[in-house]
C-alpha cells in the first residue's frame, strides 16, 4: 500500500515522481481485471469485484455497458486520467504521458477524462512576463464566467477573440513566446473543428501539443458520458450513501487532524425528517431498501440549468414517488421501478442536468470504467476518502 503521506513533488527542475513504479501499476491493473472478472486478467485473483451488485445486475455488466457507450473496447485495459480543461503545468500533464506509455505497453486504451462540470474560482489564465523590476505575473482572462457556472457553459471564442488572448499572451511574453508551446496551444485552439463551445477548442489546443510529444489520448467530456447506473443506485439508497459519505469524511478529518466540517469537502446534507433501517452491511450483502419520512437527503450531485450556477441535488420520497429536489424546488419525479428501467440511458430531467462532483466522478471511473486510475498528488490524497465510501458502500 502507499504511504501518501510521504508523497511530495519533487523539487529539482524536471524531477518526475511515479508512485507506484510503471511494473508495479501494470501488476495493479492486472489484478484488478482479475477482481471485476473482465477479460485479460489470470483468472488468479479471489472472487471480490465480482460480488458487488449495481441495481441487482453483476458490476462487471455495467463496466462493460459504460466502455461501450464511451466508445471504448471493452476487451481491452482502460488507464484512465482527467482533469479540467482550464490550461494546467507540466505536473498535471504528465500524468497524460505516464498513461499513454502504459496504454501502449499493454495495448490498452488511454482515456482521459475533461472535467468540464468543474467550475473555475478564477478564468484567468497567470502569463509570466519580465519587467524593469524582474519577473512578474500578467493575469489575462479567457471567459467572462460568473462565480458557480461550469466551464461547460463558456461559449466557444470567435476568431477575433481568439487572435485578441494570442495577442495578450504574445505581448506579456514577448520573445519567450515563440520559443514556448504556447503557439502551438493556439493554432490547435483555432483548429477545433465545429466547436460546440470552448471546452471543444481547449482541448484541441491541449491535444496539438500532445501530438508532437507523440502523446494520444482519447478524450471524453464528463458532461456527455457521465450517466444513469451510478447515479440511480445513489437515488435508491440516498440516505444509507450519504452516511456511507459522511462517515467516510469523518474517518479522513479524525485521522489526519483536520478541524471544520467544510474540510476538504462539506459533509452531505441529512434532513432530521429522514428515518431508515439500520445500515450495517454483513456478509457483503445490502440491508433492506431504506425509505424517507418526510425529508430530504442530499447525494454528491450537482444540478443546475443553462444560465445558471451549480448547485446542490437532494432526493426525497413523496409516497410512491421519488422526487429530485434543487433549492427547494422538484423537477424530476419518477417511481422506483421507473427509475431502475431508465439505468441503461442517460436520466432525462429535462432542462436540468445533473453532474458529478469530485469525488463522486473518481468513484465512477474507478468503479465503471477504469482498470487503473492515475491521480496527481492531491487528488489521490483525497480520493482516500472515495476508498473509504467503497468499503462501506458496497
Amino acid at each position: 500500500m502507499l504511504n501518501y503521506d510521504e508523497l511530495r513533488a519533487p523539487a529539482e527542475d524536471g524531477g518526475a515522481l511515479v508512485v507506484p513504479l510503471p511494473p508495479d501499476c501494470t501488476a495493479a491493473l492486472r489484478a484488478n481485471r482479475d477482481a471485476f472478472r473482465l477479460p485479460g486478467g489470470s483468472g488468479s485473483a479471489p472472487d471480490s469485484g465480482s460480488d458487488i451488485r449495481l441495481l441487482d445486475r453483476p458490476l462487471s455488466h455495467w463496466r462493460q455497458l459504460t466502455r461501450e457507450c464511451l466508445s471504448v473496447d471493452p476487451l481491452r485495459p482502460v488507464i484512465v486520467v482527467g482533469h479540467q480543461p482550464a490550461f494546467i503545468h507540466p505536473g498535471v500533464w504528465a500524468k497524460n504521458i505516464v498513461a499513454d506509455r502504459i496504454a501502449r505497453a499493454l495495448g490498452g486504451t488511454a482515456v482521459n477524462l475533461v472535467v468540464d462540470t468543474d467550475a473555475p474560482a478564477h478564468p484567468i489564465l497567470d502569463v509570466p512576463t519580465l519587467t524593469s523590476q524582474g519577473l512578474a505575473l500578467r493575469r489575462i482572462r479567457f471567459a467572462d464566467l460568473p462565480a458557480g457556472f461550469a466551464y461547460e457553459q463558456i461559449p466557444a471564442h470567435t476568431a477575433e477573440e481568439s487572435e485578441a488572448m494570442e495577442n495578450q499572451v504574445r505581448d506579456a511574453m514577448g520573445e519567450c513566446c515563440d520559443r514556448s508551446l504556447m503557439p502551438r496551444y493556439f493554432n490547435g485552439f483555432r483548429s477545433a473543428h465545429d466547436p460546440g463551445d470552448w471546452v471543444d477548442q481547449a482541448a484541441a489546443g491541449r491535444r496539438a501539443i500532445e501530438k508532437e510529444f507523440g502523446v494520444s489520448l482519447v478524450d471524453r467530456r464528463v458532461s456527455g458520458i457521465w450517466w444513469s447506473p451510478l447515479l440511480v443506485d445513489m437515488i435508491l439508497h440516498a440516505h444509507r450513501f450519504a452516511e456511507a459519505y459522511n462517515a467516510a469524511l469523518r474517518a479522513y478529518r479524525q485521522v489526519y487532524r483536520v478541524r471544520g466540517l467544510n474540510r476538504p469537502i462539506p459533509d452531505l446534507e441529512i434532513d432530521s425528517g429522514y428515518s431508515s433501517h439500520p445500515t450495517g452491511v454483513a456478509g457483503g450483502h445490502r440491508p433492506p431498501q431504506t425509505g424517507f419520512a418526510g425529508g430530504c437527503v442530499e447525494i454528491p450531485v450537482w444540478a443546475y440549468r443553462r444560465g445558471e450556477a451549480r448547485r446542490r441535488l437532494m432526493i426525497e420520497r413523496r409516497g410512491s414517488e421519488i422526487h429530485l429536489v434543487c433549492g427547494g424546488q422538484s423537477f424530476f419525479h419518477a417511481t422506483e421501478e421507473t427509475l431502475r428501467e431508465s439505468a441503461a440511458a442517460p436520466l432525462d430531467t429535462g432542462p436540468w442536468v445533473l453532474r458529478p462532483r469530485a469525488l463522486t466522478l473518481t468513484l465512477w471511473a474507478r468503479l465503471l470504467l477504469a482498470d487503473l486510475f492515475i491521480h496527481g498528488i492531491g487528488g489521490a490524497k483525497y480520493d482516500r476518502i472515495t476508498d473509504d465510501i467503497f468499503r462501506r458502500f458496497y
